[in-house]
């Protein structure tokens, strides 16, 4: 029984130590939060670049009328081809656009600064996203939108729109289809689309890096998001 009680002592001194040793390691101060915070939005934005490219799909761009288009593709001689077309038109164009963007949102995301980090750890998993999102977004969808209206080539959707609207009239006279004019698709809606993936890209690269334990990964995230 004697034995157990310095066993016993040691076990609580040992806890003891440990929590006082864990509450040193995390002692964050404000310029570690900000600094943190600074790593975090840059490769949460450089993550969010690829989601673009791989969410973008031509039915954004075509706009709501692309399903009916689509539906009656088999039927419209030539249609088939031109919406492949489309397809591949919009994921260059997309590529592009990433490309052409890089430069000009890397220079936004390292120069966002967080002067009230530290009460932002705990706010939300997509805090710096949001700070970024509110401070950056009519520039970068502005860019985004002039962007698109250089790269993007309305022939094909011209051709597309034409084919169906012959289509449509044709069947009309069939007696089997009701008319309905379709618009070209307007650039600035496009934009918004764009835009919109990128930031919810950006919130679902910095939700995983907040919560993904990686021991690659910076060691002042690590410390500051306690990835540990």
């Amino acid at each position: 029984m004697k034995r157990c009680i310095p066993i016993f002592l040691m076990i609580i001194i040992l806890i003891f130590t440990s929590c006082r040793t864990t509450e040193e390691d995390v002692n964050i101060s404000e310029e570690d939060a900000e600094k943190a915070f600074s790593l975090l939005i840059q490769q949460s934005g450089s993550q969010a670049m690829g989601y673009v490219f791989s969410e973008s799909d031509e039915t954004d761009f075509l706009g709501a009328e692309y399903n009916e288009i689509n539906k009656d593709a088999d039927k419209i001689p030539y249609m088939s081809t031109l919406l492949a077309n489309w397809k591949e038109q919009t994921s260059s164009t997309v590529q592009l656009l990433i490309q052409n963007e890089k430069d000009s949102l890397t220079t936004l995301l390292e120069n966002q600064t967080f002067p009230s980090a530290l009460t932002m750890i705990d706010s939300s998993l997509t805090s710096a996203s949001e700070v970024f999102e509110s401070q950056n977004r009519t520039i970068i969808q502005a860019e985004i939108e002039q962007q698109l209206s250089d790269l993007i080539d309305p022939t094909i959707e011209s051709e597309i729109l034409e084919l169906y609207d012959s289509y449509q009239k044709i069947e009309k006279l069939n007696g089997s289809k009701t008319y309905k004019k379709i618009s070209s698709s307007d650039v600035s809606r496009m934009a918004v689309l764009v835009t919109d993936l990128y930031f919810e890209g950006m919130k679902i690269a910095e939700k995983n890096i907040r919560t993904t334990p990686d021991l690659y990964q910076d060691p002042l995230i690590i410390k500051v998001f306690s990835l540990i």
